[in-house]
């Protein structure tokens, strides 16, 4: 003789829906982890490739730096227009920015009130003072809560806050900028000053 067939008791269906919740949760969740993750790469691929962007271009930059003698500012010493301090560096190269034309320009790298690092150009080296009408300026980085700068002589192992140090004259030989942007520390960026031209 045959039963009728058995249905599902109601403790079945609630261990049923149960396990089907428990399933959908950790689908869920993991799919929401997932996101996050990718969207975390994404932003810090686009961090690394700001980062090496900058870096490049401050590093091609302070490479083709010549020098240019200068003797109409007291705050420029040596004759030479070079000004490396702690915060603050101050330049002269050719600027390999679009719309810009060739040329020497003086070059100034900071970091603002609004903690940017701000790279600021114009064509006079002559014109004193670095406002926004006298310059042009080019935010490179946010979030800046760290900017320094240092320079080595030549032969020396020891870094300076500042450049030219007393009894010292000519360039540096290298020079180290160290940030951290974001809450992040950047790599140092240390450049070799070679094959300097007179202008």
């Amino acid at each position: 003789m045959i039963g009728k067939p058995r249905g599902f008791t109601l403790v079945e269906m609630v261990v049923a829906l149960t396990i089907l919740s428990l399933i959908v949760l950790a689908t869920v969740t993991g799919m929401r982890t997932l996101a996050k993750t990718q969207q975390t790469l994404e932003q810090r691929s686009a961090q690394v490739s700001r980062m090496r962007a900058v870096q490049g271009f401050v590093r091609n930059s302070l490479e083709q730096l010549q020098v240019v003698s200068y003797n109409a500012d007291p705050n420029i010493p040596g004759g030479i227009y070079f000004l490396g301090l702690n915060h603050e560096l101050i330049w002269t190269a050719p600027a390999p920015i679009p719309g810009v034309e060739g040329g020497l320009w003086a070059m100034r790298l900071s970091r603002n009130d609004s903690k940017q690092l701000v790279l600021q150009v114009k064509e006079d080296i002559y014109s004193e003072g670095w406002g926004e009408g006298a310059s042009i300026h080019h935010t490179l980085a946010d979030e800046v809560s760290a900017f320094e700068v240092t320079y080595r002589a030549l032969g020396e192992l020891e870094w300076q806050a500042e450049w030219p140090q007393e009894g010292q004259g000519g360039m540096p030989r290298h020079i180290k900028i160290q940030l951290t942007v974001s809450g992040r520390y950047w790599p140092e960026l240390i450049v070799a000053i070679t094959g300097l031209h007179n202008g």
